[in-house]
């Protein structure tokens, strides 16, 4: 005998069956309708000519059904169908013609559902497709699931990824008991497929043929849910659709768990000091808060070089390690000879951490040591030539700031000569910034630090403790000039242990404090003029800085210049109240800078800007500046930038340095950017002088290309 419900109604029921996405593992099963026998739809249903069984046999089967989905808290599902019938005989519900069942946001629609009760199997046949909750899309010819949807198949499964990747596969198997899932032909692309075409839908844009930027091809896919990891056989990556890399066995992570231990891709390189060499690497995932990771460099050349990275994070704070080590010969230079070092270990050691204290104090460290000036360089593990190791406490508190650190210095140049770089112990450093408006329509600021530069023997060491306070104050006149004052008063005082001078002249004590009081009143003036065209807008601003101040003494006998030694003079700094770098030298004496700024902006977003200043001292004796920097005459050199775009395709910026009595080109750099389609490259040449009785006497010139190629949205070449 069957029982048939034949209607084009939406019924409500606990889980009938649903296999869902084959491949994430969804699906849903049930076996009791949850309808109430009682209610007037049932009624109807049950008054129906088409069920063949007794009324009261039926309402009390759905009774208890309904009393045991109550106790197990089911969830509950819908279902929709031109066609349900359950087959008493057989064991079996079927669902038939446009069949939709969802269940917790998720949607199952295939042509034909049945699920035999007798052999607890579940079948979705024809156009199956599953939309699940995270966004997922699958599409499947169909499904076929048993021993409670433990193990099952799947055939021409096509799945569509919420994150724009891309899933099929041929068949596929459900066994172990649901541990395992297995698929042959498979591939899997995290690519976007190209923009859709005018009218094609969604299921044809999953579909689609066209080739992916890149994917992953195998006969074999396996996840392994105990394992929680998804392993390749005979896997090849491709690049649109060329096989470039092919690898028999390929695994990683099933993004169920955060890390998992293994062993990582291995890198194979060659080197011309090294050789061939090839790396190879094990993650080792400690806990949820920490992991590490170990590896070998064998190079053909040196011996194995062991490395480790080691990696923790705690509630308000992180650490990291990396580090590696060897033993190898090695050459040196000595008294401008080679010399050969006896084989003995090398290695080197990074390491970093931070700790939020409060919401207001934070501290840490950076950790940077080698073993030698080559190592770093020639096992390629980085380029600096000077480590620097640091360990600091930070306050922050609205626009207040104080820090206390330390520094140690690991000078890894290849020099002739070794130069002893102190190390600062301690560092201090304190900032005050008032409230706007609130100081005679500005306000007020104060800094203060403290440095302690140690050397190692008898060379140089130096104390600097300094203060300074300052008012800012921005006007706005009616007839739009501009100005931007800043009244400062500053005291500094040195303490200087071992001179260098000491040892040049004899007579010079060893040890010396000096002291240095300096005011100074700086303003810039800018008068912006704008006139309107068609298309275009063209502005001009003259720009005027008047700087007072006293002269100062700044011996180098009395005040060694240990941070104020790199000076270099560009339309950035030209304007700046002190344009050394740094603060044991000061621009004392009074000046006035000039310059002109200009340009034309055009509504496309194209533009021509210029500009060109300079500046001019009241007093040309005793100028601190040395030679070449462009300010060691009583004028300074000409600087200026010009800058030319079209539209977001093209850019040209030169910046420009003048010599101010010869006009000679003294520096340049030009730099440009183009952009095409998918298309782009950037340039940028440097031209620097040569300085006569300097340790650079020979010009510099250097240029640089970096050209790229958009493959698609997500990947340059």
């Amino acid at each position: 005998m069957s029982r048939a419900w034949r209607a084009s109604l939406r019924y409500s029921f606990f889980p009938l069956l649903v296999c869902g996405a084959y491949f994430a593992d969804t699906c849903f099963l049930a076996n009791h309708i949850s309808f109430n026998p009682k209610s007037a739809l049932a009624q109807n249903i049950l008054d129906t000519d088409t069920i063949k069984a007794p009324q009261a046999e039926l309402a009390d089967d759905l009774e208890n059904d309904q009393t045991l989905i109550d106790e197990q808290n089911q969830e509950r599902i819908d279902l929709q169908a031109d066609e349900i019938i359950y087959n008493d005989q057989e064991q079996a519900i079927i669902a038939r013609g446009n069949v939709e069942i969802i269940q917790d946001g998720e949607i199952l629609k295939a042509d034909l559902v049945r699920y035999d009760l007798k052999d607890d199997m579940a079948q979705a046949v024809g156009n199956v497709a599953l939309l699940q909750a995270n966004g997922d899309i699958h599409f499947a010819h169909g499904l076929r699931f048993k021993q409670k949807l433990k193990e099952g198949l799947v055939k021409e499964l096509y799945s569509y990824l919420a994150t724009g990747g891309r899933l099929s596969a041929k068949k596929g198997n459900q066994i172990d008991s649901g541990n395992k899932i297995v698929m042959r032909n498979a591939s899997y692309t995290p690519c976007i497929p190209c923009e859709k075409d005018e009218g094609e839908n969604i299921e044809e844009k999953i579909l689609s043929t066209r080739t992916p930027a890149w994917a992953i091809h195998a006969d074999t896919v396996t996840h392994d849910k105990e394992e929680k990891k998804v392993i390749y056989n005979n896997a090849t990556f491709d690049f649109y659709g060329v096989p470039v890399l092919y690898t028999p066995y390929f695994s990683h992570p099933d993004g169920s768990v955060d890390q998992k231990s293994g062993f990582l891709m291995p890198s194979i390189g060659f080197d011309s000091e090294l050789g061939a060499n090839v790396t190879s690497r094990y993650y080792y995932a400690i806990d949820k808060d920490k992991d590490a990771t170990f590896g070998l460099l064998v190079p053909t050349n040196e011996n194995p070089v062991g490395l480790l990275e080691y990696r923790q994070r705690f509630n308000n704070a992180s650490i990291l390690f990396s580090g590696s080590a060897t033993s190898s010969e090695r050459t040196d230079r000595v008294d401008n000879r080679t010399v050969d070092r006896d084989e003995s270990f090398r290695g080197h050691l990074f390491g970093e951490g931070l700790w939020n204290m409060t919401d207001k104090w934070r501290s840490g460290f950076n950790l940077e040591y080698s073993s030698d000036d080559q190592y770093l360089r020639q096992y390629n593990i980085t380029t600096q030539d000077v480590l620097e190791s640091e360990i600091f406490a930070e306050r922050f508190e609205d626009r207040d700031y104080f820090a206390v650190r330390s520094f140690a210095f690991q000078d890894r140049r290849i020099v002739a000569e070794d130069v002893d770089q102190p190390n600062i112990i301690p560092e201090v450093e304190y900032s005050y910034v008032g409230d706007a408006l609130s100081t005679l329509g500005g306000r007020l600021g104060f800094d203060a630090s403290f440095v302690g530069l140690r050397r190692e023997g008898e060379s140089q060491d130096v104390s600097r403790a300094l203060a300074k306070g300052y008012w800012q104050r921005r006007l706005v006149f009616p007839i739009g000039l501009i100005s931007d004052t800043q009244a400062m008063i500053r005291g500094d005082l040195f303490n200087v242990r071992d001179r260098d001078i000491a040892e040049i002249r004899p007579e010079e004590n060893d040890t010396s404090t000096e002291g240095r009081l300096f005011t100074q009143l700086h303003s810039v003036f800018r008068y912006p003029f704008s006139k309107a065209f068609n298309t275009a807008r063209l502005v001009l601003e003259p720009v005027t800085a008047l700087t007072l101040a006293p002269d100062i003494d700044q011996r180098e006998e009395e005040i060694p210049n240990e941070d104020s030694q790199d000076i270099q003079l560009d339309i950035n700094g030209l304007f700046n109240a002190n344009r050394f770098p740094g603060e044991d030298r000061i621009e004392d004496k009074s000046r006035v800078t000039y310059g002109l700024n200009s340009g034309v902006y055009f509504d496309d977003g194209s533009s021509a800007r210029l500009f060109i200043g300079q500046s001019y001292k009241f007093d040309n004796n005793d100028i601190l500046f040395p030679d070449g920097s462009g300010l060691s005459d009583q004028d300074s050199d000409i600087v200026g930038r010009m800058n030319l775009r079209y539209k977001q395709y093209a850019d040209i910026d030169y910046n420009f340095q003048f010599d101010n009595r010869s006009l000679r080109s003294e520096r340049h750099e030009v730099t440009s950017r183009l952009t095409y389609g998918r298309f782009g490259t950037n340039n940028r040449f440097f031209y620097s002088r040569g300085l006569d009785d300097t340790n650079v006497r020979n010009a510099r010139e250097q240029i640089r290309n970096f050209s790229f190629l958009w493959l698609d949205d997500n990947y340059q070449w």
